[in-house]
């Protein structure tokens, strides 16, 4: 499972030390059960809402990827608990400037240098709108035989 997540700092933080905790509990128990990537987004849209109901939101949206029973997963919680599972998710300024071409390229059928190839296009167009930004960006490929995180990447501003 991969978490990436936009937002207050400090609020993923505690959000990943409650996710670390669960699953903590989950092997103590020692019966044979693991939570699945589409449990820890519910879990984590709970915590969400719950936090919003106490006039205490998380300030982030917090994107969770895995496998399932051979299958890809991709959940996005934002901060008010809502839980969404899409083909694929964006986050912060992605969500404004990045949609129109991620609707326009992505492809379920894609090849993963294809992704990768789209991805960098909408990372080039944030990092030309966002002057705060790092110009460096990091894959992670998740696949049935695990997560990969790949060096980073220099984007260059056109």
């Amino acid at each position: 499972m991969a978490i990436a997540s936009t937002g207050e700092y400090a609020d993923f933080q505690a959000l990943t030390k409650k996710l670390k905790k669960l699953a903590e509990e989950s092997r103590l128990y020692d019966d044979g059960i693991k939570y699945s990537v589409q449990e820890y987004a519910n879990y984590l849209a709970h915590l969400a809402y719950q936090a919003r109901n106490d006039f205490n939101p998380y300030y982030n949206t917090t994107i969770l990827a895995g496998f399932e029973n051979g299958e890809p997963f991709l959940g996005s919680v934002d901060h008010l608990g809502n839980y969404f599972h899409k083909d694929y998710a964006l986050a912060g300024f992605a969500g404004y400037f990045c949609k129109p071409l991620l609707n326009a390229e992505w492809s379920k059928d894609g090849t993963e240098e294809e992704a990768k190839a789209t991805i960098y296009k909408c990372f080039q167009v944030l990092f030309s709108r966002d002057c705060h930004s790092v110009d460096n960006i990091r894959f992670a490929v998740i696949s049935d035989k695990g997560v990969k995180i790949e060096e980073p990447i220099h984007i260059p501003l056109q």
